[in-house]
């Protein structure tokens, strides 16, 4: 009930915008909150932990300016949303922004950062996305390893197989130097 009255409010939006002939010179950006958990990793709700239920979520675009559709797979963060927006509007972002606009032709991240300070449903977290790994540090000495492209749901913790205590190593290092960056040193 609650996405489909959404959609009609967005459906309505989209009409008077079209009606008033401002459709064309409009840029609609559409993002979701974040997944809750039903459940998955044995926890019964919540939404603060580092697994891909909670991560990910949808990020739509409208440019009226130049309507085309398309799907695009880098990863895309919403810290990439002020430097975009910026860039549609032709307005020079500062370089200390976290970010970049998606419409850079730059080379684009193949890793990033997601952490949190703890809640109800996890302690304190920081975890680096590579590509298909997902390297997890808690506050303490928890890690844990996952390789999505064979574990999707994220239910095989790695870290501690010796195939892969490499790769461990090689994330935690870079985890901890990409904690400390901000503006254009980050990647």
């Amino acid at each position: 009930g609650s996405l489909r009255a959404l959609d009609d409010d967005i459906q309505k939006l989209i009409e008077t915008l079209r009606a008033s002939g401002e459709l064309d010179n409009t840029v609609i950006i559409y993002i979701g909150d974040n997944g809750v958990h039903w459940g998955e990793h044995r926890i019964a709700d919540g939404k603060t932990t580092p697994y891909e239920e909670s991560i990910h979520v949808p990020l739509l675009m409208y440019d009226g300016r130049s309507p085309s559709s398309g799907t695009d797979e880098r990863l895309v963060l919403n810290i990439d949303l002020a430097p975009t927006i910026a860039d549609i509007a032709n307005v020079t972002a500062t370089s200390s922004m976290d970010g970049r606009s998606i419409f850079s032709t730059e080379p684009w991240r193949e890793e990033f950062l997601t952490e949190c300070w703890g809640g109800e449903d996890a302690p304190p977290f920081t975890s680096l996305h590579r590509n298909d790994m997902v390297f997890i540090q808690y506050e303490g000495d928890q890690q844990e390893l996952y390789d999505l492209s064979k574990d999707p749901y994220q239910l095989q913790n790695l870290v501690n197989d010796p195939t892969h205590q490499a790769v461990v190593e090689e994330m935690n290092a870079t985890l901890k130097n990409i904690e400390k960056c901000q503006g254009n040193s980050c990647p």
